[in-house]
């Protein structure tokens, strides 16, 4: 009576093992296997053999992790994948104010402070004024 209840014990410990099992497996990591330039662009090898680059980032990809599906009460292990998404590499653009004499003479009481500052901290500049002051 009480077997009708809770069900055969030795079935629902088999079905619990089977159940952990699926569901602790390790997917080990995908492998990937990029080129890439010192930019961080996709590069390739032309038919002469010659290494060229593309504007395309390298590494702008999509990771799809390896999971257990089921299909109507059986679980089938789906691998994962890595995508390579071919998109151009956003652009970057770089302001840079440069001082001339005059803002360096306007900003010279801002600029002794900074290194006074940097100096007093123990910034590796103590070392160069150091060598030279002796």
């Amino acid at each position: 009576m009480l077997s009708a209840i809770i069900g055969d014990p030795k079935q629902n410990f088999a079905n619990q093992q089977a159940q952990d099992l699926r569901d602790n497996h390790w997917f080990g990591p995908q492998q990937l296997n990029i080129s890439s330039d010192s930019a961080g662009n996709l590069v390739s090898t032309g038919f002469m053999g010659n290494v060229r680059s593309t504007n395309y980032s390298a590494f702008n990809l999509t990771d799809t992790a390896s999971h257990y599906q089921n299909d109507n009460g059986t679980w089938n292990m789906v691998p994962g994948q890595v995508t390579q998404n071919y998109a151009a590499k956003p652009s970057v653009t770089i302001n840079a104010d440069f001082l001339d004499p005059a803002g360096l003479q306007s900003r010279s009481n801002d600029i002794a402070d900074a290194v006074n500052t940097a100096m007093l901290r123990g910034h590796p500049i103590n070392d160069p004024v150091a060598q030279n002051g002796k």
